[in-house]
C-alpha cells in the first residue's frame, strides 16, 4: 500500500540524513573498475543500505550478493534482485554487528553459502 512505501521512505530519509549513519564507499574491482556502491550504516539504529551506482549488467543465471567483512569471515547480507542492479533504489540489509567492511560477488541465481572471491565487483572498508 502506498501509506506502508511512505513508512519506509521516511525511516530511509531519517537513517540517510541521520548524523551517526557512516558511508561507506565500496569500490569496483578489475573485473568492473567502474563499478560503485554506497552502504549507509548506522550503529545507533542498528540499520543499513546499500546504493548501487553503478554495476554491470549481472548475465544470465547470475546475480549479485552482498556480503559483510567480520573478522576474515563473509557473512551473506543477501542478494541484489533485478537483473539491473543499477539505479536509486535503496536495498536494505540485514545490520551485522563487528562489520568492518563490504563486499559485492556476482554468484549462480539463487545465491551461494560463501563468496566467489574471483568473482569479487566492488569491495569497502567501514574505516
Amino acid at each position: 500500500s502506498l501509506q506502508r512505501v511512505d513508512v519506509q521512505l521516511k525511516k530511509q530519509f531519517a537513517i540517510l540524513k541521520d548524523i551517526g549513519t557512516q558511508h561507506v564507499q565500496l569500490q569496483g574491482s578489475d573485473l568492473a573498475p567502474s563499478a560503485k556502491a554506497v552502504v549507509y550504516w548506522n550503529e545507533n539504529h542498528q540499520d543499513a543500505y546499500l546504493n548501487v551506482v553503478d554495476l554491470p549488467d549481472a548475465p544470465h543465471g547470475h546475480q549479485y550478493q552482498v556480503w559483510a567483512d567480520v573478522n576474515g569471515k563473509h557473512l551473506n547480507m543477501g542478494l541484489l534482485e533485478g537483473a539491473r542492479a543499477t539505479g536509486v533504489a535503496l536495498f536494505n540489509l540485514p545490520y551485522i554487528e563487528h562489520s568492518q567492511g563490504f563486499v559485492i560477488t556476482l554468484e549462480n541465481k539463487g545465491g551461494s553459502p560463501h563468496p566467489t572471491v574471483d568473482k569479487l565487483f566492488a569491495k569497502g572498508n567501514m574505516y
